[in-house]
């Protein structure tokens, strides 16, 4: 419930179960509102609610979960493999920049995520909230908890996952210390950065990297996480003919000139 330090660079609310107490939460919302950068990661079914914050991050988060009968990872051949979604659709945000660059071919893993709703009807004055990640159209929203499909309640659609907030200096009549104002990204799924996840599906890392340098304002480092593998050095067919014939013919040379450089020394004493 203490204020946030003020060279605090980002706070980071992964997973939360409980909700917060109500000096927590001011705490947080007073730290978004002088210009500090916010990430939550949340937990569908867990008591926390993100709508405790509606007033400044301008999101709502579904109460049911995300599910993909159609395209997803196959991890025990049942139903509930639907919860293990994947998805290709980004947006040109710098929070995704790297995603964004892949293309359609690429994608990563989304596992039992919470859709998000942006706020059409009173949302907060200079706040704007923009969908960075969504889902494939052939997901929806289990109401039921089944893992299928139900036709009439249950709708396939383009879900939000993931969005990226950001708040103007002096929206709300509460200046901000930093200029640029406020920041905040809301995932829908902790569990796409746990350590498995993030270990094995170089995209699930490279989206979390992303965020945390648009958060900390480092964008313009975002990009591809470079590896410490070694690369091979290849050669041209040019550099190959080159060093074929410097071996075949460079190397008895050198010896001759050294041989009679000898021989001429032994003449010369």
């Amino acid at each position: 419930g203490d204020r946030v330090p003020d060279d605090a660079a980002l706070v980071m609310v992964i997973g939360p179960r409980q909700r917060f107490l109500d000096a927590e939460a001011a705490a947080l919302r007073e730290y978004f509102r002088r210009g500090g950068s916010l990430l939550f990661a949340l937990e569908p079914g867990a008591d926390f609610r993100i709508d405790d914050f509606r007033d400044d991050l301008g999101v709502e988060a579904d109460t049911a979960f995300l599910v993909d009968d159609l395209r997803h990872l196959r991890l025990t051949g049942s139903p509930s493999d639907g919860r293990l979604a994947v998805t290709n659709r980004f947006s040109t945000h710098p929070a995704v920049a790297t995603a964004s660059r892949e293309g359609a071919a690429a994608g990563m893993a989304i596992i039992g995520a919470a859709p998000l709703w942006p706020l059409e009807e009173d949302a907060p004055e200079g706040v704007e909230v923009t969908p960075v990640v969504r889902s494939l159209m052939s997901s929806f929203v289990d109401r039921n908890g089944n893992f299928r499909f139900d036709d009439g309640p249950e709708l396939r659609g383009n879900y939000n996952l993931a969005v990226a907030v950001e708040r103007s200096p002096d929206a709300g009549g509460s200046a901000g210390e930093n200029e640029s104002g406020g920041r905040a990204l809301v995932y829908g799924d902790a569990e796409m950065f746990t350590d498995p996840v993030v270990a094995r599906l170089a995209l699930n890392a490279a989206v979390l990297a992303d965020g945390i340098r648009w958060l900390g304002r480092e964008e313009e480092f975002a990009g591809q996480i470079e590896s410490e593998e070694d690369v091979p050095i290849v050669h041209t067919r040019s550099e190959d003919v080159v060093w074929f014939y410097a071996i075949i013919f460079g190397a008895p040379l050198l010896v001759m000139a050294a041989g009679a450089a000898a021989l001429y020394r032994r003449r010369a004493s």
